[in-house]
């Protein structure tokens, strides 16, 4: 399991889900597809999305949740006194010239991307970054390369991007804008 530091904030974790959760949210994603590709103008995803942010409400997507939420707190967090929450979740199915543009996600504490489906080749997710990388301040491009499996989480204020996808099969993404820290309750 790739458990792997790129920068104090940007984390990549290869998780060990099964083969049947992994197809049953593909499934999942394109039942829930918006058949209008063409109107992306409120989002900086130019691809096939799930037509409703918030997946979170289907099972699957609910245990993909828990899977995340629980190596976020075990992993990436030094908190004691605060939690990780996801409100909404989305799938993206990039077919031959879909693409992100830079974008962030201001306003959210913790986002992530969820690899589900990595043809070889598939574009990386790329990711600016300021701050310490081996000890070091450092700025330049992280790029997350597309696998199966791999988690990256990341801090919503970090700008990324997908460039665009010319492969024959499908890349398809699970993606969070809206977590967020609240409160532990006891």
């Amino acid at each position: 399991e790739l458990d792997e530091t790129i920068t104090e904030n940007i984390k990549i974790y290869d998780l060990n889900i099964s083969d049947a959760l992994n197809l049953a949210l593909e499934k999942d994603i394109y039942r829930q597809l918006c058949f209008n590709p063409s109107d992306t103008s409120t989002t900086n995803v130019k691809t096939m999305m799930t037509g409703n942010w918030n997946q979170t409400n289907i099972h699957t997507f609910n245990d993909l949740k828990t899977i995340v939420l629980n190596t976020c707190e075990k992993k990436y967090f030094d908190y004691d006194t605060r939690k990780f929450c996801i409100d909404v979740m989305w799938g993206s199915v990039y077919r031959s010239g879909g693409y992100t543009q830079w974008h962030d996600h201001i306003g959210s504490a913790i986002s992530f991307v969820y690899f589900l489906k990595a043809p070889e080749n598939s574009s990386t997710l790329d990711m600016l970054f300021w701050g310490k990388r081996n000890g070091n301040f450092d700025k330049g491009i992280v790029r997350v390369k597309p696998k199966v499996g791999r988690l990256s989480i990341f801090p919503s204020s970090v700008k990324h991007k997908v460039d665009p996808y010319y492969r024959k099969d499908n890349r398809i993404t699970i993606a969070d804008t809206s977590t967020h820290l609240t409160p532990h309750t006891q």
